[in-house]
Order: structure tokens, then C-alpha cells, then sequence
């Protein structure tokens, strides 16, 4: 996406922006299904529509997945059966293929970013590319549980009939306190607990279950902290998560984006030969400056 020219749709500036983002979006595909049975729809339109629609069903059928495996393991040590744990009663090639899903765009997305000095550059070398995919990898990790609590909320809540709100999306950075989001992170945390305590019922399932698990506890920690503006541009200053400049377009002119966040020693903002800008080009560039 950071290679589509002229695309500047910006990422929501926190967890709770994000939530309420998604929400609307599922809201929105949910309504999708109804126009399943209209005349006049082609059936590659009609399965997009479908797969809109069903990509919020991944959230709750991860979570059964989950449990599911957690009785099936209690069942095999309490009920006398055969004795099992997660990496036992999950199919391997399930297990491979989850990795696989998980772990490989990331990867073809590191080598397609190696693979060529001029692009590895532009993401500020390749230690910096690396230190970001690994950085991007921790937080992924932590914070995918923590999307499918908020999702499964969501989606109890739309079944529940409570509507969206349709505000205008939040694009400033607004740092969230702890004891202010705590509350909201009730259910998370107590899922997160009941995922610990399968230390208990078996070791090797709740090692399984400890990214999953860690995610959950620190989700307060995590929306949090990520909504620092401060934090965010320390990543800036060290090279982390960046991605090539990006230019717009001010009349027939290419001027530097000035979201682009430079290295030290880097100089932004400098004119590109033979397109100067006018007075009033220069005015539009200073004021979204």
C-alpha cells in the first residue's frame, strides 16, 4: 500500500479509533447481506459482498477454535481419556498452515524490500527494515487478541441492535491514560486470566495459548502507550516503520508530504527541480504544512 501512488488514506491514530472504525465498516457489511438475493448482482459481485461480510466471523470463530481446543484438552485429562495438549490435538498441517498465514506475507514482504538497494533505502536501510518487520511483529502479536475481543463486542452489539455512531473518524493523536481505558478493557483482561489458568490443566496448552494470553493482560498497557505521540515519533527519529517519501500534488507540482517524518540529517521540504510553485500553490503547501 505505501507503493500506491496518490494513496493517502492515513491509519487511525489509536486502538480506540480503530475499534470504532471497524465497527462502523462491519456494520456496513453486514447490511451488505441483504442485497445477497437482488436481480441484476453477478456472482463475483454477490461472493464480494459475502466475503465482506463473513471476514468479521474470523474474531468469534477464532475464539471458538480456542476453546474448543482448551475442552478437548480438559476433557482428555479429566475425563480419563487419551492424554493430549494443544500441539497434540491440533492437526500439524492446521499448525503449519496457520504459521504460514501468519509469518509469510511478512517475510515476502522483507524480501521484496532487500531484494532491491534503491527500495531498501527508501525504508531507511536494510537494519532499519528489519528492526521494523521484528518491531511490527511484537506488536501484531499483542495486539490481534486484543482485536478479536473488540470485534466479538462489536458484533454482539450490532446483533443486540445498538447502531453505529457515524462520526467523522478521528485523524489526531490523542494520548489515552491507563486508568481512563481500563474500564473498557474488563473483558479482555478477564478472558486473558481464564487463558492463564489453563497453567493448571496443562502446561504445554497454556504455553500454547501465551501470546494470546499476554496480549489479552496487557491490553490496557497497549492502548495506552501506542496512543503516545511522543513515543511514535521516537520510532520516527530511530528509523522504525519507515516507509518512502511520500509526495502531493499541489497543482501541477510535486511537493514534499509533509507527514513524512525525516531521518537526522535528512532535509525535507526542498523544491523539486524544474516544478516551482506559484504563490498561490505556495500558500495551499504552507498552510497543510
Amino acid at each position: 500500500m505505501v507503493m500506491i501512488g496518490g494513496s493517502y488514506e492515513e491509519y487511525p491514530p489509536t486502538i480506540v479509533d480503530h475499534a470504532l472504525r471497524d465497527r462502523r465498516w462491519m456494520q456496513g457489511n453486514l447490511q451488505h447481506l441483504r442485497l445477497l438475493g437482488a436481480s441484476g448482482l453477478a456472482a463475483t459481485s454477490r461472493l464480494h459482498l459475502l466475503i465482506g461480510a463473513s471476514a468479521y466471523l474470523t474474531s468469534p470463530g477464532w475464539l471458538l477454535l480456542l476453546l474448543a481446543t482448551i475442552a478437548q484438552v480438559a476433557m482428555a485429562r479429566v475425563g480419563g481419556g487419551v492424554e493430549g495438549n494443544a500441539l497434540t490435538t491440533v492437526p500439524g498441517g492446521v499448525l503449519a498452515l496457520t504459521v504460514l498465514l501468519l509469518f509469510g506475507p511478512k517475510l515476502m514482504g522483507l524480501i521484496w524490500i532487500l531484494a532491491d538497494g534503491q527500495r531498501c533505502a527508501a525504508f531507511g536501510g536494510p537494519w532499519r527494515a528489519l528492526r521494523s518487520v521484528l518491531a511490527e511483529l511484537v506488536l501484531s502479536t499483542l495486539f490481534a487478541p486484543v482485536s478479536m475481543v473488540l470485534q466479538i463486542k462489536a458484533l454482539l452489539g450490532l446483533l443486540l441492535g445498538i447502531p453505529s455512531q457515524w462520526n467523522a473518524q478521528n485523524r489526531d493523536a490523542q494520548a489515552i491514560g491507563l486508568r481512563e481505558i481500563l474500564p473498557a478493557m474488563r473483558e479482555h483482561i478477564l478472558l486473558g486470566l481464564a487463558f492463564a489458568a489453563t497453567v493448571w490443566l496443562d502446561p504445554v496448552t497454556a504455553l500454547w495459548l501465551s501470546p494470546i494470553t499476554l496480549g489479552l493482560l496487557t491490553a490496557p498497557w497497549l492502548v495506552s502507550q501506542t496512543s503516545r505521540e511522543d513515543l511514535g515519533e521516537a520510532a520516527g527519529r530511530r528509523g522504525l516503520f519507515r516507509v518512502p517519501a511520500r509526495t502531493m500534488r499541489v497543482g501541477r507540482a510535486e511537493v514534499p508530504d509533509p507527514a513524512a517524518v525525516p531521518l537526522p540529517g535528512e532535509v525535507v521540504g526542498e523544491a523539486v527541480p524544474g516544478q516551482g510553485l506559484s504563490d498561490s500553490q505556495a500558500h495551499i503547501a504552507q498552510k497543510h504544512g
